[in-house]
C-alpha cells in the first residue's frame, strides 16, 4: 500500500514539475487542441518562413536598392546656350571662354563697355546682311529680318562676363541672347529684340551705332535750278 502511494506521490510531483516547466518556457498552459493555439502555431509557422524567404532574397533585394539610389544620385551636368560657348560646362567652371558680338553701348567710349573689362578684344566685326539697327535712345537694338549688315567688335568674354551682361540687359524680359553668323562665317553671341517692342523707332540704315548722329540721307547738292534761284535770292 505505502509503495502504491509512493508511485502516485512521484507522478504527482513529476506532472507538476512538466507543467511548471511548461509555464516557464511558454509562458502559459495550452492545451494543443485549442484554437487559439492553433492559430498562434500558424501565425508563427508563417513568421518563421518570412525570415528564412527574407535570409534567402534579401541581400539581391538590398542590392537592386542600393543600385537604385547610386542612379537616382549620378552627378547631372549643366547645358549651357548657345552653341558659340562651351557645348557642355560644368557650374564650376565660370571662366570658360564665348565669343560675344557687341554693337551698341557696349562699346568702346560709350556708357556700358566696363561691363566688359574682364573680357579680351577679338577684333572689328560685320554681321551678315540680315538685320536692322534700331535707336532707342539707351540702347542699340539688333533685330533680325532686315537687309542691314551691322557694324561692332567680338570680344572673349567668360560666362560670369556674359552672366553680368545678362542681368544689365534684362534677359529674357527685355532683350534676348541668341547667336548670329557673321560676315567672315564665324559664330558669335548677340542681344536681339523682337520687330513689335521697337515698331516705329528710329533705324540707322548705316549699321553703325558710332554713326548715329550722322544724317541718315546725306546732303546734295542742288542742280543748275537750284543754283540759278540762289544766286537770285541772296542778292
Amino acid at each position: 500500500m505505502r509503495v502504491i502511494v509512493v508511485v502516485i506521490v512521484v507522478m504527482v510531483v513529476v506532472v507538476i514539475v512538466v507543467m511548471v516547466v511548461a509555464v516557464i518556457i511558454h509562458g502559459t498552459i495550452v492545451d494543443v487542441d485549442d484554437p487559439a493555439f492553433v492559430h498562434v502555431a500558424a501565425r508563427r509557422k508563417r513568421r518563421d518562413r518570412r525570415k528564412q524567404e527574407h535570409g534567402t532574397h534579401g541581400r539581391s533585394h538590398h542590392a537592386s536598392r542600393v543600385s537604385m539610389g547610386s542612379y537616382r544620385t549620378a552627378p547631372v551636368l549643366e547645358w549651357t546656350r548657345p552653341r558659340t560657348c562651351a557645348k557642355l560646362a560644368r557650374v564650376s567652371d565660370p571662366e570658360r571662354p564665348c565669343r560675344l558680338f557687341i554693337y551698341g553701348t557696349l562699346l568702346p567710349g560709350e556708357r556700358d563697355h566696363a561691363l566688359l573689362k574682364d573680357a579680351e578684344l577679338i577684333g572689328s566685326a560685320l554681321t551678315e546682311p540680315g538685320f536692322e539697327l534700331v535707336d532707342l535712345g539707351q540702347y542699340a537694338v539688333l533685330v533680325p529680318g532686315g537687309k542691314v549688315a551691322v557694324q561692332g567688335e567680338v570680344y572673349a568674354a567668360s560666362l560670369e562676363t556674359r552672366r553680368a551682361i545678362d542681368v544689365a540687359r534684362q534677359v529674357p524680359i527685355l532683350f534676348q541672347r541668341g547667336s548670329l553668323t557673321l560676315a567672315d562665317g564665324t559664330q558669335a553671341d548677340a542681344y536681339f529684340m523682337p520687330p513689335d517692342p521697337v515698331r516705329g523707332k528710329r533705324r540707322l540704315g548705316h549699321g553703325d551705332w558710332k554713326k548715329r548722329f550722322a544724317p541718315a540721307i546725306p546732303h546734295r547738292a542742288g542742280g543748275p535750278l537750284v543754283s540759278w534761284a540762289k544766286a537770285r535770292f541772296d542778292k
